[in-house]
């Protein structure tokens, strides 16, 4: 009684064709083509929103090309933020700290990351990898020349800086001198 006829063994191996080549279309043509498909929608948004810029600089009373050269200058301003030498961001580090009174008593960096973004893909800017540089610093100082320091970090410093950690504690002996210990994330492009 469990014997197929011709007629359902057809019937099989045409559905198990039709799902094979529905598979198939579907790994091959239609996986592909909504990746590409969501890629061109990010090209058009980022497009779209530089034009936004542009056109509401333009709807200021400025020309077309004021606002391109505009937004050509903040993006100079933004690639600025990530130095590629490292040095150059550990030597301001120190500089900064004179220029605050406060005193540096050591700083330690570890080896570069990858920055990574939500989906775990490295972050690239203009064919450039962004890098994280942790940083370790140990200091002395008063909560005015700290305030100021940090201040100037975010400010001045020709690289996007984070304060991840910030410890402050007395020294010992009474005085205003804190003791401090910040770990700060440098974002690099190389």
């Amino acid at each position: 009684m469990n014997t197929i006829t011709p007629s359902q063994k057809k019937i099989i191996i045409f559905t198990g064709a039709a799902v094979t080549a529905v598979t198939l279309l579907g790994l091959f043509v239609y996986l592909p083509a909504v990746r590409e498909i969501s890629l061109l929608k990010g090209e058009v948004s980022g497009i779209r929103d530089q034009i936004e810029q542009i056109e509401a600089s333009v709807g200021q009373g400025h020309s077309i090309a004021d606002g391109i050269e505009a937004l050509k200058n903040k993006y100079r301003v933004l690639d600025a933020k990530f130095p590629v030498k490292e040095e150059e961001a550990l030597g301001l580090l120190s500089e900064f700290a004179r220029r605050c009174n406060v005193t540096i008593v050591t700083i330690k960096s570890q080896p570069k990351v990858e920055f990574l973004d939500a989906k775990d893909q490295k972050v690239e800017i203009e064919g450039k990898i962004c890098r994280i540089l942790p940083v370790s610093i140990d200091a002395k100082s008063n909560y005015n020349d700290l305030g100021k320091y940090i201040e100037m970090l975010g400010e001045f410093l020709p690289a996007y800086v984070t304060v991840e950690e910030l410890n402050i504690r007395k020294e010992s002996g009474g005085g205003p001198v804190l003791r401090v210990t910040m770990e700060l994330n440098l974002y690099l492009l190389a």
